[in-house]
Formats: structure tokens, sequence, C-alpha cells
């Protein structure tokens, strides 16, 4: 992910990809790449990776990822496992379907409140949660909408299975068809999109938003929604387009791991579900805001905890951010992914409402800590900083491990990682976001089964007018 930046911007050297792969069966080591002076990529978590696992691509579209599981401790990293050796299918797997396995994954992540909430008027320029959050619930509203798609096409294959049994071309027929925004889709999808309202609301408001999301869902019921389905493989991956909007879904046989991409006039989205939603992480890019975010959360014991990567090309602005939220309240550190020692930081406190209790400056935190509030009448706060920074730490832990890629060029601050031998542009098989953090290099990941043999690692820089440049580092 990128921007340019005027004193970071020099001219990048070129690099030597090298990846000699050893796949350690068993071992927490993984799968590594040995080089000759050039990135080596590691895969995080490389006993979840089952590198026979066949998933046919779509288009070009990315393919996999590792699964992982939240620790809760202070840490935040990841050690998960996923079942990935079920193929799902009788016979060649071709011609015929276990039905009984033929389902479609959901794409719907249940965001706390204090994260996905509506939008509100900021009440500080130097907010970076405010405007987190509004793009989270971008993120939000796409998954609600296309979780419906998806919740139409599970019911037809249901019905599938009457006139097809196992045929496959029978049941891809089938799905050529009108579906209906039903009473029973209709109360799915009102359930989804009423579990993100504020807990906080009064039961009066609560109510009185409930009716309203009700009445506008209601006067899609019993209405056609326009939905075209190719691609078709049982238990491995679908298409859906609806208008100009395009959702592809992959995923692993005999697990509920999952990947998407969806893609309209204004945005590019991408998301992985780990194995019992261990795991959720996301790429979004909006070419008309000329915004990049990444992100990545875990469940933990009481709530949820985040690292993203925003990136807001028109404003300049670049924040790094790690975060605890459950439905009432959450905190954040955010920096500037600059490797300067007196980079300020900024903390945030923060309510579902999308209310700032207190956000505070320290100027030169890494010589000399000072924390400024920046808020009149603040919550006391300070103890909740202090169990924040305690429990999951600074900049030094991470979430954001889904791979490592060491004796990568100084001069290099984000880069794109593909699943991909083509040396031009990522063209869809996107798969990984780079981003380095003062001395740190952090990478988020989004698709089933990353190939190392197959990675292409690119520059990437997101200029002012939306636009993404590439660089090849070979």
């Amino acid at each position: 992910m990128a921007i340019n930046h005027c004193g970071r911007c020099t001219a990048t050297s070129t690099l030597l990809l090298a990846l000699s792969i050893i796949f350690l069966g068993g071992c927490s080591g993984g799968i590594s790449g040995t080089g000759d002076g050039g990135p080596i990529i590691v895969v995080t978590n490389a006993e979840n990776l089952d590198s026979s696992l066949t998933i046919m691509p779509i288009d070009g579209a990315p393919d996999g990822t590792a699964d992982g599981t939240a620790d809760g401790a202070t840490d935040g990293t990841t050690d998960g496992t996923a079942d990935g050796t079920s193929d799902g299918t009788t016979g060649s797997g071709m011609d015929t379907v276990n039905t009984e396995s033929a389902q479609l994954p959901q794409v719907y992540f249940e965001f706390p409140a204090t994260l996905a909430g509506e939008p509100v008027a900021t009440n500080s320029t130097l907010s970076v949660y405010q405007p987190l959050r509004a793009q989270f619930n971008v993120v939000n509203q796409r998954l609600l909408d296309t979780q419906v798609w998806i919740d139409l096409v599970a019911t037809q294959l249901t019905v599938a299975e009457g006139p097809c049994g196992t045929n496959i071309d029978c049941i891809a027929e089938q799905l050529d068809t009108a579906y209906l925004y039903t009473s029973d889709i209709m109360m799915r999808d009102l359930d989804r999109r009423v579990a993100s309202l504020d807990p906080q609301l009064s039961t009066a408001e609560r109510s009185a938003r409930t009716s309203e999301i009700r009445n506008r869902l209601i006067t899609n019921l019993d209405s056609t929604i326009e939905l075209a389905v190719d691609n078709y493989q049982p238990n491995q991956q679908i298409r859906i387009t609806s208008g100009g909007a395009i959702l592809d879904l992959t995923w692993r046989p005999g697990s509920d791991t999952s990947a998407m991409r969806y893609t309209d006039n204004n945005i590019t989205l991408h998301a992985m579900h780990y194995a019992n939603n261990s795991r959720f992480t996301f790429r979004l890019y909006s070419r008309t805001e000329a915004l990049l975010l990444t992100a990545a959360f875990e469940p933990v014991s009481d709530g949820l905890l985040y690292e993203a990567d925003l990136h807001q090309a028109d404003q300049s602005s670049e924040n790094y951010v790690r975060g605890f939220s459950d439905q009432l309240s959450g905190t954040l550190l955010a920096r500037h992914p600059a490797d300067d020692t007196d980079t300020p930081l900024i903390r945030e406190r923060y309510l579902s409402g999308g209310e700032l209790l207190s956000l505070q400056l320290c100027e030169r935190c890494e010589t000399t800590p000072d924390w400024q509030e920046q808020l009149q009448n603040p919550g006391d706060s300070d103890q909740l900083y202090a169990l924040f920074e305690s429990r999951f730490g600074q900049f030094e832990q991470t979430i954001a491990d889904d791979l490592t890629i060491s004796n990568l060029d100084e001069s290099v601050d984000e880069w794109l990682v593909t699943n991909s031998t083509s040396s031009t542009l990522p063209n869809g098989n996107e798969a990984c976001s780079g981003q380095r953090v003062g001395p740190n290099l952090r990478n988020i990941c989004w698709t089933i089964n990353i190939d190392p043999n197959q990675a292409q690692v690119f520059q990437e820089q997101l200029q002012p007018n939306g636009e993404l440049n590439y660089q090849l580092l070979e």
C-alpha cells in the first residue's frame, strides 16, 4: 500500500526475488524461501497451508492464504489450524457433487458497533478513529449487500437438489434463474443490519431505527434481484454478478475458510474469513476517494483486536493503527508508518456511537514520552490506555503476520504480493499488502493458498488522483 512521500520517494533499487521453497510438514517453521540476496518470502503459520490443495482460479483471481487463530494474550500473534483435506465430492468431482457439502460460505463479518456504526461528524481534525470507522462502515455495507446475494444463491442450490440430484451441470443450469427477495431472506438481512446498531441506544431509539431498516427492506420484498451466476464449482468457487458489481468467492473444502473479491464502479474489496471465524482480513481500494485500507481482525476473550493501514492520498494522510474494541467502546494507537524516532503518536478512546472520549498526542514519544490531551472535558482514560498497551503492546507486536518478507530494500515502504508470475500489473491476483512500520515489516493477506513459487512483489504507490502505480521488484 502506498502514497508518495516527498521525503521518502527516492529511486527504488531493483530487487531479486528468489523463492526456493521448502515445505516442512508438521513444523511450525512452515514454508520458507531461500534466495541469493533478493527478498525472501516466509509464509507464517505454514502448518495451516495444504500445498497439495488445488483451487481453480477465477479469471486470475487470487486463490489463497493460511489460517490462524488469536491467542488472546499479550502478543497478538496467530497459531491456529484448519482442515483442508476434505474434497466434498463423489466420483471424479467433475460431474457429480456431494450435495450435503454443496453450500456457500458467508461473506459477512460481524464488526462491533464501535467500528462499523454509521459515520459521525468528527470532533477533532487529528482523529484517526473517526475516518477509520467511516471506511469500516463502507466495508460493512458491501458485505451486508453481498451476503444477500449469497443467501439467495444458497437457497437456490438447495432447491436444485430436487430435480438435479448430484449432477453439477444440471445444478449450474438451475442457478440461471430469477431470484426473489423473500421474507426469509429479508429477516436474515434485517437481523444482521440491526445487530450493527449502537447497543447504547435507548429502547425507543433502537425500536425506531429497527423500524426504519425494516421499512426500507420491505420495499424489496418479493421483488426480483437480477443475479448472474457462473464459474460454479462445488466446494470451490462461484461468481455472482449484479448490475456492474461482481463477487468472486472461493473457499476451502471441508472448512469454513473463504476468500472473496468484490468490484464495482467505485471500489475493489478483498476479504478473507479464516476457519472457525478465528480471523478476518480485508483490503479496500477506492479510486474515487484515493484511498487504500488494509486491516486484520482477531477475536480475543472480551472483544476484537485489530490492525489497520489507512492511506488517504487526497488528504496526504497515512496512519498505521493498532486497536481493541468491544461493542461499547475501544482504544487505538496510531502513528505515521515512516521510520522516524520523533514520529508523533496518537491514541484515542471512543464509544459505540462514534464519539471520542479522549484524544492524546505525543509529539516525541520515542525520546520524551509526554501525552497531551487534545479534547476539552475528556473522559478519564489514562488507566484504560495503560491497560491496552500492557495487554497488546505497541507496534513491535502485530497480528499482521500472514507472511514475512526479508532482504527487502530499505527504500521500499509499501508493497503488494501477488499470486501471479506476471511482471506487468497485479491484474486481479492481489494476495497481500505490505507496509514498513518503523523498523518492522507488516503483511496482511486475504487469499486461500499463497504459493511462494508463483509470488511476485511489486512496489505500490497510491497517487493523489487515486491511481495505483506499480514497479516489479526483481
